[in-house]
């Protein structure tokens, strides 16, 4: 089965259903074990999810229309802040993908 990296806090949204979205760059489809931490040395979750793409779709759209599930954010504004504090800068264009535990 294929890996996906996401932050602590997301790992912990998608297990309270709080993140039901992701964008990503390019397209994801099929079974996903949940990790994070390093490349070299994934740390597991023992969480496994099912991407199913939604449509693609530019970062502004998904941080003023969609953030409310990408995680527990109640504002773009408080999405943009959280981007930042993590050093994550989206792409400028991507996938949008279900998420499915």
């Amino acid at each position: 089965m294929k890996r996906i990296w996401f932050k602590e806090d997301c790992i912990k949204w998608i297990a309270e259903g709080k993140k039901t979205t992701t964008f990503r760059k390019t397209k994801h489809e099929g079974e996903y074990k949940v990790v994070y931490g390093s490349r070299y040395k994934p740390k597991q979750t023992g969480l496994k999810i099912i991407l199913k793409p939604l449509y693609y779709i530019d970062r502004d759209t998904v941080i003023s229309r969609e953030y409310d599930k990408e995680g527990d954010f109640k504002t773009p504004e408080e999405f943009k802040r959280w981007l930042k504090k993590n050093n994550l800068n989206l792409p400028v264009c991507g996938w949008l993908h279900r998420i499915e535990v």
